[in-house]
């Protein structure tokens, strides 16, 4: 008995099936070492090893049994060919596969009466890995598997040899209870299946915005799903970057770096998977490769600027990112508002005739600041400052000196004149009074007269008003 230690080989598209059967359906069970059995018989009788001689393989049957219970199963359509039928107890035998996880969940093959050169196509669906049966044609008999857990006798009922032609094993069942005689030549499969192409893992398009010029770096890797021992190989055809061609069995990766020739470039790759029957698969993708560019901002030439209603000064300014950044102004020198919908700042001056005022502000994005951090003394600076020196000039009201109200007593109609005067904070800024009827105002002597005829209550309005913005003063 050959113990085997269960494992798996990927099934795929093709599968080819060599059947073969001893000339006596009942071999006598002789208590013989296996190993001779399957090398040597009684004339008349082909041993595993004769068979497979006579048909041309270099298979060493006691030593290149390679200890498979099941294949591992792909969905898709499989082909089973019968090659060969060495006696006519080939015809009363039923073969097939079965869900490796589930021995009753089987599928019939070849039936009783098929003979060599008969084939069939069938799909595997809904199971992860496969055996494969044979149910003899003999009394109170039931089916032996390739996976001996499922054998009722305990027995080993089949082996697994590689022909040495890739994908392809040929698997030998013996058919008596207990082993018989253990020739292991009552049914032979031979077992091809075809080969899928491996298959790359690659990024999908890349696409980097960086602050500094550096490395840039991805996995790529190529994997086999034949689960057959495949090696594979992954090449690069097309890139950038020194790349050290990758073989290894079932499964290869590794990262690659470059570093980019040009600060905004495409940059293209192409990589190839072989596996070692020929089988290949090629793939690209791109990697786009951006230095953040620096934001860039302005304000307005200097200027001096005359306010009548004392109120906020808004400035405009000029500001763009070209990688669509968020920005952040600042104030590095002065204080006000940032309006970002706008685009424009603005401050409160202070209420004096004549003030100036100088603001520095920055725009920043993430990487000009992350590079400021790292190196504040880089020149130029990595995100863009400006300045600008305003004068302003804030109009005031002027200011007017008149007497209070007053009584007087008259004895007859009489001229009464009392002082007027008016200033401007605002220096330059002249002031122009006036009066109510039926008052009259001498400039020359700085009075207010009128005519008093009549008794009663006089009401004269004064009105200063100054030259810049009209701004008045009055008093009753």
């Amino acid at each position: 008995m050959h113990p085997k230690n269960p494992r798996c080989a990927f099934i795929f598209l093709a599968l080819a099936l060599l059947f073969f059967l001893s000339p006596n359906i009942y071999a006598d069970p002789v208590d013989k070492n296996i190993q001779d059995s399957l090398i040597s018989l009684a004339p008349g009788e082909p041993s595993l090893q004769e068979l497979l001689d006579s048909l041309g393989y270099t298979i060493d049957v006691a030593n290149d049994e390679l200890g498979w219970e099941a294949f591992c199963a792909a969905p898709g359509s499989q082909v089973a060919m019968i090659l060969e039928q060495v006696a006519a107890s080939a015809t009363s035998a039923s073969s097939g596969w079965y869900d490796a996880a589930d021995s009753a969940d089987k599928y019939e093959l070849f039936a009783p009466g098929d003979s060599a050169g008969d084939s069939t196509v069938f799909i595997i669906e809904n199971a992860d890995s496969i055996g494969f049966y044979m149910t003899p044609n003999l009394t109170g008999y039931e089916s032996w598997y390739t996976q001996n857990v499922y054998n009722n006798d305990g027995f080993d009922h089949a082996l697994i040899f590689p022909t040495g032609n890739a994908h392809e094993y040929i698997i030998a069942f013996e058919d008596l209870k207990d082993g018989g005689d253990a020739d292991y030549n009552d049914l032979v499969f031979r077992v091809r299946f075809e080969n899928a192409p491996p298959v790359l893992s690659l990024p999908d398009d890349m696409y980097f915005n960086v602050c500094y010029e550096d490395y840039v770096c991805f996995d790529v890797g190529a994997y086999d799903l034949n689960c057959l021992g495949d090696t594979v190989t992954l090449e690069m055809l097309e890139g950038y970057g020194s790349f050290t061609t990758l073989t290894g069995p079932g499964e290869v990766s590794t990262e690659h770096c470059f570093i980019p020739w040009a600060t905004d470039s495409t940059y293209l790759f192409v990589f190839k998977a072989t596996d070692n029957s020929g089988a290949f698969v090629i793939d690209s993708f791109e990697v786009v490769y951006d230095i953040n560019e620096r934001p860039i901002f302005s304000l307005p030439e200097d200027f001096d600027t005359l306010i009548c209603e004392y109120d906020s000064i808004c400035v405009p300014f000029e500001v763009f990112d070209a990688d669509g950044d968020d920005l952040d102004i600042e104030f590095l020198e002065g204080e006000g508002t940032v309006n970002y919908i706008n685009e424009t700042f603005c401050f409160l001056p202070d209420k004096v005739d004549f003030a100036s005022y100088t603001f520095v502000l920055k725009a920043s994005d993430s990487c000009c600041s992350a590079k400021e951090t790292l190196d504040p003394n880089l020149v130029p600076v990595p995100c863009p400052e400006d300045t600008i020196t305003i004068g302003v000039t804030v109009n005031l009201e002027p200011d007017l000196v008149t007497v209070p109200d007053f009584d007087t007593l008259i004895c007859e109609p009489t001229e009464i004149c009392f002082p007027v005067s008016a200033t401007d904070a605002n220096e330059g800024d002249n002031v122009t009074i006036s009066v109510s009827s039926p008052a009259t105002y001498d400039g020359l002597t700085g009075e207010v007269c009128f005519m008093a005829d009549a008794d009663g209550v006089y009401e004269i309005i004064v009105t200063a008003t100054d030259q810049l913005c009209g701004a008045v003063a009055e008093d009753t």
